[in-house]
C-alpha cells in the first residue's frame, strides 16, 4: 500500500471513529431528553422522516419528527422518576448510513408502583447535512414488570400496555 492508499484509509477509519462517537453521544441524548422532558432536544434527535417502532408491545408506530415527540411527551406523562440506560452499544456505519442495537434499562414509578424494564434497542441513522440522527428506532421489550411482582417468570414478562398519559 503507497502512501496515498494509507492516508486515505486512515481518513476512512478516522471518519467511521467519529461516526460512531456522534452515534453514541445520539444515543445518549435520547435517554437523557426523553427521561429530562427536554422536548426541543428529543425531537432534533430524529429524522424529519423517522419512525419509532412499538408494534412489539403497543402494536404501533410513530411516524415523523411531531408524532414522535408527541408520544414521548404521553410516553412520559404516565412516569414519575424515570432514568433510563442505553447499554453495549454495537454500531456499524456504512457511509451515511449506519445502525446499531444495544441493551437498555430503565426504571421509573408509576401509580405508587416500582417499575423496571429492559430490553433491545434497535436503531438506523442517517448522517443528514453533517448531522447524524435516528431514523428509524425499535423497541423489542424483554421484562417490564414491578418490583413487587418481581422478574424471575418464565411467561407473560410483558404487561398489556397501558393507554398513554393516563397515569402518574
Amino acid at each position: 500500500m503507497d502512501l496515498q492508499q494509507q492516508v486515505a484509509a486512515l481518513e476512512k477509519r478516522v471518519r467511521d471513529l467519529e461516526a460512531r462517537e456522534a452515534i453514541r453521544d445520539l444515543t445518549a441524548r435520547y435517554a437523557w431528553t426523553i427521561d429530562a422532558e427536554d422536548w426541543a432536544g428529543f425531537g432534533a434527535i430524529y429524522a424529519e422522516d423517522a419512525v419509532i417502532d412499538h408494534s412489539k408491545w403497543r402494536s404501533t408506530s410513530y411516524k415523523g419528527r411531531e408524532a414522535i415527540v408527541n408520544f414521548g411527551k404521553a410516553h412520559r406523562d404516565r412516569m414519575l422518576n424515570t432514568n433510563r440506560m442505553v447499554l453495549n452499544e454495537r454500531i456499524s456505519v456504512n457511509g451515511d448510513k449506519a445502525n446499531a442495537e444495544a441493551y437498555f434499562l430503565y426504571m421509573y414509578n408509576r401509580d405508587g408502583d416500582s417499575w423496571i424494564g429492559w430490553g433491545v434497542y434497535k436503531w438506523e441513522f442517517r448522517n443528514i447535512k453533517g448531522a447524524w440522527l435516528i431514523s428509524r428506532m425499535t423497541l423489542l421489550p424483554n421484562t417490564i414488570t414491578t418490583l413487587a411482582k418481581g422478574w424471575g417468570m418464565e411467561t407473560d414478562r410483558l404487561p398489556v400496555a397501558p393507554p398513554l398519559g393516563t397515569a402518574k
